[in-house]
Formats: structure tokens, C-alpha cells, sequence
């Protein structure tokens, strides 16, 4: 059995170590705050959008697809593997960091 992560969760949290029994929605729209982590591990992710304001994408061998859309980064670092057809749009003058593969 798979858990989900509800499409409903907003403000500013830290997901660390997504457990394999846990995905994110393919219909949810994630964005990584300032203060918050998203750490996929060794899961892959496929989400309709993700849109990095600040804080980190991170993960171990795990791939994130946007499937909607381009992944939108503001500002913050992603060491995660992004994955899909999509492209990377940088917007806003906060420095972006990506250290992962890109496949």
C-alpha cells in the first residue's frame, strides 16, 4: 500500500527522507519555501509543477518529473535528479545552485 502526500499541504515545512511507501501526488503542486526541504531519497517523484522559492531539492538517486510544466527555480540549491522533457526557468535574482545529474 502506497500513502500519498495530501495535495493540501501548504506553508513552510521540511519532508526529509521520503519513505518509499510515501509519493507525492502526481497532481500536486510542490514548492519548496525559503525554509523548507524536500529530500526525495531514492523515491521518484512525479509532480505536476515544482517551483523552488528557496530551501533545497535534494535526493540520493531518485528522479523528480514535472509533468505540467518547466521546474521554476528562484533560489535555493537542487543536488536531486531532474528528470522529464521539462526544462530549468531561473526567475528572480536569488542565486540557484544545482549540483545533481541531469537525465
Amino acid at each position: 500500500m502506497t500513502s500519498t502526500v495530501p495535495a493540501a499541504w501548504a506553508g513552510a515545512f521540511t519532508l526529509i527522507a521520503v519513505p518509499a511507501a510515501l509519493t507525492v501526488s502526481t497532481v500536486t503542486v510542490v514548492t519548496v519555501n525559503a525554509a523548507g526541504t524536500l529530500d526525495i531519497g531514492a523515491n521518484n517523484q512525479s509532480i505536476s509543477s515544482f517551483t523552488l522559492v528557496g530551501g533545497t531539492l535534494t535526493g540520493s538517486s531518485g528522479i523528480v518529473t514535472s509533468n505540467n510544466s518547466d521546474f521554476v527555480v528562484q533560489a535555493g540549491t537542487v543536488s536531486a535528479i531532474l528528470g522529464g522533457s521539462q526544462a530549468v526557468q531561473k526567475q528572480t535574482a536569488g542565486t540557484v545552485t544545482l549540483a545533481g545529474v541531469n537525465t
